[in-house]
């Protein structure tokens, strides 16, 4: 052994074809605390299990590390999902973009259900204009300031900007007001979507 404590030379003894056999976490398997728990590496009469025993936390592999263009922000695939860093403190990343399963079909049978927030959040990761104005003027009067206080922060200025987009050429002047008036007063507070 090194001063450190780490070892010069592997022992080929204990590797397998899925890594050395001390990095195998054999007891995230178990589902019980009480499985959890080595009674053979107990010590008499103690809770803890065996003192003098090293923890050392599982290794992390990075598969891939990719840069944003502006060089902000950069991304890692680990072996515990994907990390996302950035200097940009207002960064926002929403993963559920990610998702395969927002299509305009489950979007309208989200609506069909009566979840407008959720069908709303879906039809603006599209990004289709129609599907958006079709949940947009499907949400009902009384249920516009629950929505507008639950709509994540990411959306609420594409919402603003949909709602100028629609208001020279809609009829439904007093229905836009309601929904700007609920959206200021639930995120007024969030000033950063002003600023260009």
């Amino acid at each position: 052994m090194q001063l450190n404590g780490t070892l010069q030379f592997l022992n080929s003894k204990n590797m397998t074809e899925a890594g050395a056999l001390d990095l195998i976490d054999e007891d995230g398997d178990f589902s019980d605390v009480e499985d959890r728990r080595r009674t053979d590496a107990m010590l008499p009469g103690s809770n803890r299990g065996d003192i003098s025993a090293r923890s050392t936390r599982p290794e992390i592999r990075v598969t891939s590390v990719k840069f944003s263009p502006t060089a902000n922000a950069f991304a890692c695939a680990t072996t515990e999902g994907l990390l996302v860093y950035s200097v940009d403190s207002a960064f926002i990343f929403d993963p559920f973009d990610l998702d395969m399963d927002v299509t305009p079909e489950s979007t309208l049978a989200v609506l069909k259900d009566g979840e407008f927030l959720t069908a709303l959040v879906m039809a603006f990761r599209l990004n289709e204009r129609y599907l958006i104005h079709k949940v947009y003027e499907s949400v009902k009067f009384k249920d516009i300031p629950l929505i507008a206080k639950d709509l994540p922060i990411i959306y609420v200025e594409k919402l603003f900007s949909f709602i100028g987009s629609i208001a020279m050429e809609s009829q439904h002047i007093e229905f836009n007001l309601i929904w700007i008036s609920n959206l200021l007063t639930a995120h007024g507070y969030y000033n950063c979507w002003f600023q260009e």
